[in-house]
């Protein structure tokens, strides 16, 4: 799963794209709720917009383009993006866009030959 910058990464821009990285976990479980369910939910990208007020707060949570199809996995990340948090006072408010990617679970790790 990565997260990627779609804008200019300045400021606010460069911090959401840090913290929404940091919550990497969180945006994986997201697919992860709705994998058992949804085989379509392996492979694809969710592309937000993430808008930041003046006072440092994320005010909205657009989705500008959903790969998956799936509304309550797209509803999932936007929830996890809309609890970040704590950026800087501005004097003009941000809208960065980000990509986030979820590729193909990587194989369980292989443990060697078994000895008899």
């Amino acid at each position: 799963m990565t997260v990627e910058p779609l804008t200019a990464e300045e400021g606010s821009e460069s911090l959401v794209l840090q913290t929404a990285r940091n919550r990497a976990g969180a945006l994986e479980q997201c697919r992860s709720r709705f994998l058992a369910t949804d085989a379509d939910v392996v492979e694809g990208a969710i592309q937000l917009e993430v808008a930041i007020d003046t006072q440092g707060a994320v005010s909205e949570v657009r989705v500008a383009k959903d790969e998956f199809g799936n509304t309550a996995m797209a509803e999932c990340v936007q929830g996890v993006l809309r609890r970040l948090g704590g950026f800087p006072a501005t004097e003009s408010p941000a809208t960065p866009a980000l990509l986030v990617r979820f590729g193909p679970r990587p194989p369980p790790e292989e443990h060697g030959p078994t000895v008899p």
